[in-house]
């Protein structure tokens, strides 16, 4: 295959092993892939503020002047094959690595702006919102920032760029509380992932867990053990680690006890992180201490 194809199939090799949960070889491929087009993931701290400064040099410069400077088509071809190799890490790291999720977040968001591209600049925003919902209620810069997104959207957008959207609304909703239009739009995100597309499970998974918990949350405890078991079902099937810690870390706990058993409570959780990578904090080990 040429260079460019090549180093396209390695990216997607790299992504789907990430989205599966094998976090750290995952990353191991995807760095070479990143280091080899000029956009190597920082491993340190004061590498990860170096660069997120950098980058609100870069965003503020972008807003005063404005505009989008014209490309040369192989400049431009060089800054899309950036950008995607920076989504595929930014939709995974986030909830892994938060620190380093944020360098690669800020640095999709300058190279789609770089591009001019409104659909990349949407769903730069909607990675965006959950983060700036995190601190809880009321949410207000979040859904700032999604109003933004569906003004870049139009009237006719992508069916990638809905699903996204709804996904990261919902992500929104439980953070700040509001459990029932978290499981209705968690369900809407998973019906457009589905009709749509493949090789989504990591969103799949994402938008599982969330609408679980809501259902803990809400009281549904009938339905949550139901559909827990379905779910815990299917990612062992598939062997997919990341489905998996995310029930192992959240309600599959909570079944046990709702089921009166401790002691398996507690084993759950002691296997939960067994084969997780302990190198850096993450809403896995948040999730576990809770």
């Amino acid at each position: 295959a040429p260079p460019s194809r090549r180093w396209d199939l390695e990216r997607e090799a790299a992504e789907q092993i990430l989205r599966a949960g094998h976090i750290d070889e995952g990353l191991a491929a995807m760095d070479g892939l990143l280091a080899a087009i000029g956009t190597p993931r920082p491993r340190t701290t004061p590498g990860i503020l170096a660069v997120l400064l950098g980058e609100s040099v870069l965003a503020a410069l972008h807003t005063i002047v404005g505009r989008v400077w014209p490309l040369s088509e192989s400049t431009r071809a060089a800054l899309s094959r950036r950008a995607d190799a920076c989504w595929a890490v930014a939709v995974v790291l986030g909830p892994v690595d938060p620190m380093a999720g944020a360098v690669v977040r800020s640095q999709y968001l300058h190279l789609a702006r770089r591009l001019g591209d409104p659909g990349r600049m949407a769903l730069a925003l909607c990675l965006q919102a959950p983060v700036a919902a995190a601190a809880g209620p009321p949410g207000t810069r979040a859904h700032r920032l999604l109003a933004r997104a569906r003004a870049i959207m139009g009237s006719q957008p992508e069916p990638r760029i809905v699903a996204y959207h709804e996904l990261a609304e919902a992500i929104v909703a439980f953070l700040v509380g509001n459990w029932n239009d978290a499981i209705w739009r968690g369900e809407r995100a998973q019906a457009l992932f589905r009709a749509h597309f493949t090789a989504v499970a990591w969103e799949l998974a994402t938008i599982q867990r969330l609408v679980l918990e809501a259902l803990w949350h809400t009281g549904r405890l009938r339905e949550l053990a139901q559909r827990a078991a379905e779910v815990w079902r299917d990612a062992n099937e598939r062997g997919d680690r990341y489905a998996a810690t995310q029930l192992q870390t959240t309600v599959r706990p909570v079944v046990h006890l709702q089921n009166d058993d401790p002691d398996a409570a507690v084993a759950e959780l002691g296997e939960a992180l067994s084969a997780w990578p302990r190198k850096a904090a993450s809403l896995q080990h948040w999730q576990h201490r809770q």
